[in-house]
């Protein structure tokens, strides 16, 4: 599938590090979001159901930073990924997670993850169990 749908340079505001010091103040990060989507029927149709919503998207995950929480940028990130998963039209993601200005030696700090729905994540929606 070569369809994406992106949302890049998403900031929000989180409450993470290792470090207590980290943790004093919620640190700005950005993300860099890549959905595969099949867009054929938004592109017939000029229907949002057809698609993703990406203002929904940015909105969850604010607030999946916020109720979090965590140590690491690998856990949100995680985090992240299995939620946009649940999206029905979204075949994988690729999410970069950036923690500028956190090393003062380095412009930017970042992890990146690519996650792909697996066959069981797919009948599980439709057949829960």
């Amino acid at each position: 599938m070569t369809d994406k749908v992106l949302i890049e340079g998403l900031q929000i505001l989180a409450f993470i590090g290792v470090y207590e010091w980290e943790r004093q103040a919620p640190q700005k990060l950005l993300l860099d979001i890549e959905m595969s989507v099949d867009l054929r029927a938004a592109a017939a149709s000029d229907d949002l159901q057809h698609t993703v919503d990406y203002a929904q998207i940015a909105t969850d995950m604010a607030q999946i930073a916020e109720s979090h929480q965590p140590k690491l940028l690998e856990s949100l990130a995680g985090k992240m990924c299995d939620h946009i998963l649940q999206h029905p039209l979204i075949a994988n993601v690729t999410l970069k997670v950036s923690k500028p200005a956190i090393l003062p030696q380095a412009q930017n700090v970042a992890i990146q993850l690519f996650r792909a729905r697996t066959q069981r994540q797919i009948h599980s929606k439709v057949f829960p169990e």
